[in-house]
Parts: structure tokens; sequence; C-alpha cells
């Protein structure tokens, strides 16, 4: 009889541990988005290490935009493949991209980019939109 009961406790707890290790793994796997999310900038970020252009601003903007807004393929008149023509149409960029009131959201047809990549391009026109 004690050997049936020391069993039976051992099986409960055996079962008690896995529940709830897999209710772990249950809750812990419900995430909204499963892509990278990478951290908002700071504003002591943005003041003290502004984003480098060539090496953080212009990729978010070649993986986003530039396939559309090129010379050759000027969507909306925008042709933003360069540091000059980027700076030139930054508030119209920033307006589109958070989605304002009064832009056409981009990308075009697609989901709101990341606040992270946003703020990104935030904290570097807030810098003087250097072409580092």
């Amino acid at each position: 009889m004690l050997f049936t009961f020391v069993e039976t406790n051992l099986f409960m707890k055996s079962w008690l541990m896995l529940s709830f290790f897999f209710g772990f793994l249950l809750i812990s796997g419900c995430a909204k988005d499963k892509t990278a999310i990478q951290n908002v900038p700071s504003d002591l970020f943005c003041d003290s290490i502004p984003p480098s252009f060539a090496t953080i601003v212009y990729p978010i903007f070649e993986q986003n935009c530039i396939g559309c807004h090129t010379a050759s393929n000027p969507q909306g008149g925008y042709n933003i493949e360069t540091h000059a023509l980027i700076v030139q149409e930054i508030q119209p960029i920033l307006n589109t991209i958070n989605h304002r009131p009064g832009a056409v959201p981009m990308p075009y047809q697609m989901n709101k980019l990341n606040d992270s990549l946003i703020g990104i391009i935030t904290c570097w026109k807030d810098s003087g939109m250097p072409n580092n």
C-alpha cells in the first residue's frame, strides 16, 4: 500500500511539473509580433550618438522605400535614392511613415514600420540629418 501511495504521489508531482512547463511555453510563445524588434532610441541616444546615415538610416529606406521611389520609378512624384533627396523630403516622409492624417500611409498597402525604425529616422532628422 505504501508503494502505491509513493508511486501515485510521484506521478502527480511529475504531471503537475509538466503541466506548469507546457503552460509556461504556451504563454511565452504568445507574442503578437514574432519579428525582431530593435530598441526605440531614447532621447539620450539621439543626443549622444546620431544614427549613421550610411549604415543605419539608408538601409531602412533601401528595404522599405526605394523600390518604389527612385528616379526611374518615382511613385507619388518622390525620388528618395540619395541623402540630398531624402533631406529635401524628410517631413513628408515622416508624415507618411507615421501614418499621419492627410498623408498616404507608407509603405503603401503594407503595415506601418515599427516604431524603432521610425525612431531611428526621427533621431537622425533631429540630429541635423548628417551624411555620415
